[in-house]
């Protein structure tokens, strides 16, 4: 997909609305990713027909994180997209709910409506998360450097 196709992907993501609210549950498809300082990302996503469209849910939750990555998350979150059956739906997942304090299943789940067309072929796929390798630097002129890294999902 090009760059033009995927930024009106996420404006079509925007403009088309917002689907009603749900708690996160066993049928979300899950992602994890880690920080290497130790710690990490879950993604929670579900993925559902309303109105001929896609309409997605989500949910992330962080833990264990050294002090330094704590304030990098929404970056790895915001550069985050999930297809389904290789068709980018939505890019960038800051409409999700964070999660604080370890809740996962059983927390809330914002939702939009999306600008993509349903396919009932989806109905059968679980949604694919994908959060990008990162790099940011440690400090100002050291070497050390933080990498979030996706391992599960």
């Amino acid at each position: 997909m090009t760059r033009a196709a995927l930024a009106f992907a996420a404006f079509t993501a925007l403009a088309c609305g917002s689907a009603a609210a749900q708690t996160v549950g066993p049928e979300y498809t899950t992602a994890r990713g880690n920080w290497n300082s130790g710690g990490g990302i879950t993604v929670y996503a579900y993925t559902y027909e309303q109105d001929g469209y896609v309409a997605i849910c989500g949910a992330w939750s962080a833990d264990g994180q050294a002090a330094g990555t704590a304030f990098l998350n929404d970056d790895v979150i915001d550069a985050g997209h999930v297809s389904l059956g290789g068709t980018r739906i939505v890019d960038g997942l800051d409409f999700m709910t964070e999660l604080r304090g370890g809740q996962g299943v059983g927390g809330p789940a914002n939702c939009v409506l999306t600008g993509a067309p349903w396919d009932p072929s989806y109905a059968a796929m679980p949604p694919e998360i994908r959060l990008p390798r990162m790099v940011f630097p440690a400090g100002s002129g050291g070497s050390q450097k933080y990498t979030f890294r996706q391992v599960g999902g």
